[in-house]
């Protein structure tokens, strides 16, 4: 896992996605907007792996403005072939600070405390 200092980086934006072993980085900015994770170059993270479809995943942040106080979900929607994995599981979620988020491949696993990855496609979210 990444220092918890990553997520003041995001402080401009409402989201920060870190790839693991420091490859890319994306700030997530606008609200209500799709941002896309895959190998088509319109994606926001671009992967060039067979391994990883065009639009593999999209990150959404939903505001619901009516309510008080506001409320805000972020949700990851995996689009592929060969699975988007959230702390090992693969569907629509919640994302939540320092998710570990894999694009076709094996979750990333603990040894201790290091980080053992099973995927080229491994990064962290941070709110």
């Amino acid at each position: 896992m990444l220092d918890d200092s990553e997520g003041s980086a995001a402080q401009a934006g409402w989201g920060l996605l870190i790839v693991f072993g420091g490859n890319g980085r994306l700030k997530l900015e606008d609200e209500n907007r799709d941002y896309f994770l895959g190998r088509h170059s319109t994606c926001d993270l671009i992967f060039e792996s067979v391994q990883v479809s065009n639009r593999h995943c999209s990150i959404t942040r939903v505001v619901h403005s009516g309510s008080d106080p506001q409320v805000s979900l972020t949700l990851i929607r995996d689009t592929s072939t060969n699975g988007t994995f959230v702390n090992g599981k693969v569907r629509q979620q919640v994302l939540k600070h320092n998710n570990m988020i894999t694009l076709a491949g094996k979750e990333g696993e603990k040894k201790g405390k290091e980080l053992i990855c099973g995927s080229n496609f491994f990064f962290f979210f941070f709110l």
